[in-house]
C-alpha cells in the first residue's frame, strides 16, 4: 500500500494563490492507494471560494473520499461552514469514524477520521495542537484510546511536533515510525512534522517530494503487511 500524507493548507501554495488543481497535481504523480490531508475546507469561505474541497480533490483524483470536520460553523442556507481532515482512496471504505481528541477552551477543534479498509486494514488522519505540547498529551493519548485493538493501523498527519518530542513518546511505544524526512517549512524544509505510525505494517521506502502547493511537503510511504 502507498500512502500520502500531506498538509494542503485548504489549497494555498506558496505564491499566496489558492490553486486545488495545484495540489491534485502534487499528489497526484505520486500514485497513492491512500491519501491523508489535513486543513481541508467544505464550504468554509470566501478563502476557497465556499468550495468543497475534499469532493473536488476526490473527483480530480478520481478516489473515494471521507471527510471528518474538525471544526464546523453555521453557514449560509442549511450547509454548515467546515474544516478538518480527509482521507482519499482507492478503495470503497467499509466503515468510517470521527474522534474529537481534547484540547484546551477556546482551541481549535482537533480530531482524528478513522477509515476502515476493505484489506482488513484501518487508517487514520489527523492534525495535532500547534501551540500546546500539554494539549498534544492528551490528544495522542486520545488517538490511542480510539484506535481499533485488532487491525493493522496506519495513522498519518501534521503532528505539530519533532520526532523526539517527550508528548510523542507513547506513540512510539504502540506503533512504528514509518519514516521519511523534512517536511516543513516547503521552500527549504527543516522540520518533521508530517509522518506515519503503523502497526502490522512494514515501511519499505518513504520520499518527501518537492512541491510548492502548500507551506508542507507530500510525504508518501510504501507499506506492506508484516
Amino acid at each position: 500500500m502507498r500512502l500520502v500524507t500531506f498538509n494542503i493548507r485548504h489549497g494555498r501554495g506558496l505564491d499566496g494563490r489558492v490553486d486545488l488543481r495545484r495540489t491534485a497535481a502534487a499528489i497526484r504523480h505520486l500514485d497513492a492507494d491512500v491519501v491523508c490531508l489535513q486543513e481541508v475546507d467544505r464550504h468554509f469561505g470566501a478563502r476557497s471560494g465556499f468550495a468543497d474541497q475534499a469532493a473536488e480533490l476526490g473527483s480530480l483524483l478520481d478516489r473515494e473520499v471521507s471527510y471528518g470536520a474538525s471544526l464546523r460553523r453555521p453557514g449560509p442556507g442549511h450547509r454548515p461552514r467546515e474544516y478538518g481532515n480527509a482521507v482519499l482512496s482507492r478503495a470503497r471504505p467499509s466503515a468510517r469514524r470521527l474522534v474529537p481528541l481534547p484540547g484546551p477552551p477556546g482551541a481549535e477543534p482537533r480530531t482524528v477520521l478513522f477509515v476502515d479498509l476493505p484489506d482488513g486494514s484501518t487508517v487514520g488522519c489527523t492534525h495535532l495542537q500547534q501551540d500546546s505540547a500539554a494539549a498534544r498529551v492528551g490528544q495522542v493519548a486520545a488517538l490511542l484510546a480510539g484506535m481499533p485493538p485488532d487491525r493493522p493501523v496506519a495513522v498519518a498527519g501534521d503532528w505539530n511536533a519533532v520526532p523526539a518530542a517527550i508528548e510523542l513518546l507513547p506513540l512510539a511505544e504502540e506503533l512504528r515510525d514509518a519514516g521519511g524526512g523534512p517536511t516543513f517549512p516547503a521552500l527549504f524544509p527543516q522540520r518533521r512534522l508530517d509522518r506515519v505510525w503503523v502497526r502490522g505494517w512494514r515501511p519499505v521506502h518513504a520520499v518527501v517530494s518537492r512541491s510548492w502547493a502548500s507551506d508542507h511537503r507530500p510525504l508518501s510511504i510504501d507499506l506492506q503487511r508484516d
